[in-house]
């Protein structure tokens, strides 16, 4: 288009001032070479589609390509530890003062099995446990990292569409503007802990995985694009109960990926710890400290062993004491 317009100028300026073919010729060849110039710069190489042009945000969860350098460096240890911390921030989102419980507590206990995601998986524990639980910290890394790279993504395509969901009514908008707000905060958390993920695997050295296109979510006859403020709320919280599963198996799986040496029990691989008592000894470290810190500073003190008793009995034997020296 832009070379006909071209070459159409450049034989009306020819005609107009009275140019000879050959000018008009070399015009022309000039005006091409400008165009074949510039072209690159205005719009991508043939070939290339529009969303090949875009990259989507969980490509690149940081903003840009993670590199490595000596900046950045740090042991195992403190690599992992900034990758639980983000877990962390996720997991305790659930019990911060908002309005999740509000919105989706009803729908989660009368459609519980009704709905199916295929694409999500479960049971990370479990894959955790039998793959990388009594292994050496640099093994269990190099399997955790890239398995929860993979998941983290699959999650953060499934939160990009929820929060597109065409509603086919405008009902019920304060709910619905509270809903979009929990699902905006699930969204950035998932991008941020999947950053620190990202990072985690280039700075030590492990192969990172191949991304997925959002066809693994829009394509599934499982998904709903759009509905009624029902509908949507279902499909919201069968994913939010997969994901708070996820959270709630990699607190526990951090327990041993995030440990310390010291703090590292040796087992045998072919014959783990039972889940069970993994469950178990978890919950109870948690009530442990809650149990701690509401004791702390209150043991062993009887009533009558006050400040102000202390100074008040000082003073009975020093009045005895000026007696008997009078």
């Amino acid at each position: 288009m832009s070379f006909a317009l071209l070459v159409a100028g450049a034989y009306a300026l020819a005609t107009l001032r009275r140019y000879s073919v050959a000018q008009t010729a070399t015009l022309t060849t000039f005006a091409l070479f400008l165009t074949s110039s510039l072209t690159p710069l205005s719009a991508a190489p043939a070939g290339l589609g529009h969303a090949e042009m875009r990259e989507e945000p969980w490509i690149h969860s940081c903003g840009a390509p993670v590199t490595d350098s000596p900046n950045q460096r740090h042991n195992l240890y403190r690599t992992l530890k900034r990758v639980h911390t983000q877990f962390k921030v996720a997991w305790d989102y659930f019990h911060a003062k908002n309005d999740i419980a509000q919105i989706y507590s009803k729908v989660t206990k009368e459609l519980k099995t009704q709905y199916s995601l295929p694409w999500l998986p479960k049971g990370q524990l479990e894959w955790y446990h039998k793959e990388a639980w009594c292994l050496e910290k640099a093994k269990k890394a190099q399997i955790a990292l890239p398995k929860l790279h993979d998941t983290l993504q699959r999650f953060a395509i499934t939160f990009y569409h929820l929060k597109s969901f065409e509603l086919d009514s405008h009902f019920n908008t304060n709910a619905r503007g509270k809903r979009n707000k929990i699902i905006e905060a699930m969204y950035h958390n998932i991008i941020r802990m999947l950053c620190e993920v990202e990072t985690a695997i280039v700075i030590l050295g492990i192969e990172l995985p191949s991304s997925y296109e959002a066809a693994i979510v829009t394509e599934s006859p499982d998904w709903t694009e759009k509905g009624d403020f029902t509908r949507m709320l279902v499909q919201d919280s069968g994913v939010i109960q997969l994901y708070k599963g996820f959270l709630r198996d990699w607190m526990v799986a951090f327990w041993n990926l995030a440990a310390t040496l010291k703090d590292t029990k040796v087992c045998d691989p072919l014959n783990p710890p039972p889940l069970e008592t993994i469950r178990r000894r978890n919950k109870q470290g948690k009530k442990g400290k809650n149990v701690r810190v509401q004791k702390s500073g209150r043991r062993n003190k009887r009533p009558g062993q006050g400040r102000g008793q202390r100074r008040g009995s000082r003073r009975k034997l020093t009045g005895n004491k000026q007696r008997k020296t009078e």
